[in-house]
């Protein structure tokens, strides 16, 4: 089986599923299908699994090892300059992460100011 590439586009993508999910469950909540809340010993486990998962597929990434040709999640110490173009290009997913949960976010606190109002 391959592994994903991380992608900006990627890395955007999880991180506007993260509030997505985060607001799903409040709405199942918020309807009566659910009883649990997600501060929940129960719930914790499941979210933060789903974050280290998709942090570690779709926005770090594994490499490829130079010797072996394998995949590996090995994170080096960046001693050469493909290392740390290789570090700047994480950096620049998480900020990409970042900004997909952050626009999600927002989306949601409007549009539940909005509903508040009407």
């Amino acid at each position: 089986m391959k592994i994903p590439a991380a992608t900006s586009l990627s890395a955007f993508i999880v991180g506007m599923t993260m509030p997505c999910l985060v607001g799903g469950f409040e709405f199942l909540k918020a309807q009566g299908f659910i009883s649990f809340t997600l501060d929940s010993p129960s719930v914790f486990p499941y979210f933060a699994g789903y974050f280290f998962i998709t942090m570690i597929l779709f926005v770090v990434g594994p490499r490829t090892d130079s010797e072996t040709g394998q995949n590996s999640f090995k994170f080096y110490f960046p001693a050469n300059k493909h290392d740390v173009q290789f570090m700047f290009d994480v950096w620049g997913r998480m900020f990409v992460w970042f900004l997909g949960v952050l626009l999600v976010g927002i989306l949601f606190v409007v549009l539940k100011a909005l509903r508040a109002e009407i």
